[in-house]
């Protein structure tokens, strides 16, 4: 695979019986018709550290990451806050035709989606990510370094860690870092959505990647890539009912809404620096989600005869750095009413003020 380091290199040369195992999840198998190469033997992983624990891999103890979250801790995104916030949720039980106890009104809603829209752009414009936006985030170091990933996490189960039964230690848990200790096959269904603790607590922006019907065993990364397997495009799924409530207020934000597709190997910093290309080359729409916005996934530009805050449904390819999602070749729609009520996840945009989440 182009890019591997010369120490991998050698690594597969010197045992080359020695090929990475699948991992150990349950997975949903690739068509026969599938178009996405298998590259796993070619991982930027050293085989050496397959399920190698993360403490000895990254050489890090426990005094490092009780140190890091000390010193860093208060640094997280803030999103809308007292009356702008209130307003923002006012206005989406007013589109699902709720009351102050979420209940329902016996006259049903009192807005529709085009008049969200107006609180929307007043109070949380939508507004797409500009070359500088991300060339920003990225000398500012938003994403993190696979330390600043271990870290950043809360300690819990499918985490990297749990917390030790002395004070100050950490316990390895069955989480991995990709191509730092595990990774995932070429093809493999793979569920991706942002860690929102590590952004709310940290300001980094951490995927969570897991294979389907996988409860505990998540793989943790500052990038992924998608890809359509058979006639099975990527799919945006937003989630159920119940998660409009975070867009309403009734409930806190929590992990839902995700990106589901084939998984594609690829170089982490090599798929960086190609963004910027992608973003001006026109075949790539910038995707947002956040339930006070809409209950759908939603396209953050103009594409095609399509305007910003369409709905986009799926897509042929994805790719994710940090909260920047872009889709190739999209199923693009307009907005039905009533359709916020599938809700989703919430996730935010670190610069309010120039755009939207995710």
């Amino acid at each position: 695979m182009a890019g591997l380091s010369t120490v991998l290199k050698m690594a597969m040369k010197a045992a080359p019986k020695a090929a990475p195992r699948a991992m150990p999840r349950t997975v949903q198998q690739a068509r026969p018709t599938e178009v996405i190469e298998d590259t796993s033997k070619e991982i930027m992983i050293d085989p050496k550290n397959m399920d190698k624990p993360l403490k000895d891999v990254l050489d890090i103890t426990d005094e490092e990451i009780e140190i890091w979250k000390g010193t860093h801790g208060g640094s997280g995104y803030k999103d809308l806050q007292g009356e702008k916030l209130e307003e923002m949720q006012q206005s989406v039980r007013d589109v699902l035709g709720l009351d102050a106890d979420f209940k329902p009104l016996k006259e049903g809603p009192k807005k529709t989606i085009d008049q969200h829209r107006e609180v929307v752009a007043a109070l949380k414009p939508i507004k797409p990510w500009t070359i500088k936006d991300f060339t920003d985030m990225i000398g500012e170091q938003k994403l993190p370094s696979n330390k600043e990933i271990a870290f950043a996490l809360r300690p819990g189960r499918g985490k990297l860690f749990t917390k030790g039964k002395e004070e100050g230690t950490f316990d390895e848990s069955r989480g991995k870092i990709l191509y730092v200790n595990d990774f995932i096959k070429d093809g493999e269904i793979t569920t991706g959505r942002l860690d929102i603790p590590a952004y709310t607590d940290f300001d980094k922006w951490v995927i969570t990647l897991k294979g389907i019907g996988d409860k505990d065993n998540n793989i943790y990364s500052k990038t992924g890539y998608f890809k359509k397997v058979g006639d099975t495009p990527v799919q945006f799924d937003h989630g159920i009912t119940e998660m409009s409530r975070v867009g309403t207020g009734q409930k806190g934000k929590f992990p839902h809404a995700v990106i589901k597709g084939g998984w594609v190997n690829h170089n982490p910093e090599e798929l960086i620096k190609k963004v910027p290309e992608y973003m001006e080359s026109g075949e790539w729409v910038q995707v947002g989600y956040d339930p006070r916005r809409h209950g759908t996934f939603y396209t953050r530009t103009e594409f095609g005869n399509y305007p910003a805050f369409s709905v986009i449904d799926d897509a042929e390819e994805v790719i994710q750095v940090g909260p920047l999602v872009l889709a190739k070749r999209p199923n693009i729609r307009a907005p039905k009413e009533g359709e916020y009520k599938r809700g989703g996840m919430v996730a935010r945009n670190p610069y309010p003020e120039a755009r939207g989440i995710y």
